[in-house]
């Protein structure tokens, strides 16, 4: 907890009438894609588009369909040793800003952060 407020975005998605969500400090590194999933980006979380936007998660690619903001007193960071990881069933970037400049394809970071879509 901290003195200060952090600004929060909550990301709705959806696929086949599905549901998903994540909730992500404001910078946080997102990779979205396109509905063709032809165009990778990276995105900090305020940067994200509702109705254009789709993150790839565990069954597919869903559609950012509601965005929420809000501010919390409090936050946590995730600890990892790899690049990438899977957050609420979300593909999400650890990446910082120099890994983000390259574009690595998703295989590519498959391959170099070891991230295994099931």
């Amino acid at each position: 907890e901290y003195d200060d407020e952090f600004e929060f975005y909550e990301f709705k998605c959806m696929k086949d009438g599905k549901m998903k969500s994540i909730t992500v400090t404001n910078n946080h590194i997102m990779i979205v894609y396109n509905k063709n999933m032809d165009e990778k980006r990276y995105k900090t979380a305020d940067k994200v588009i509702k109705d254009e936007d789709y993150f790839y998660t565990t069954d597919g690619l869903y559609q950012v369909i509601e965005i929420n903001i809000f501010k919390k007193k409090y936050k946590y960071a995730l600890g990892v040793d790899e690049g990438a990881i899977i957050a609420d069933d979300i593909l999400v970037s650890c990446l910082n800003m120099n890994d983000v400049s390259k574009n690595l394809s998703l295989n590519d970071m498959i391959e170099k952060y070891k991230v295994n879509i099931l």
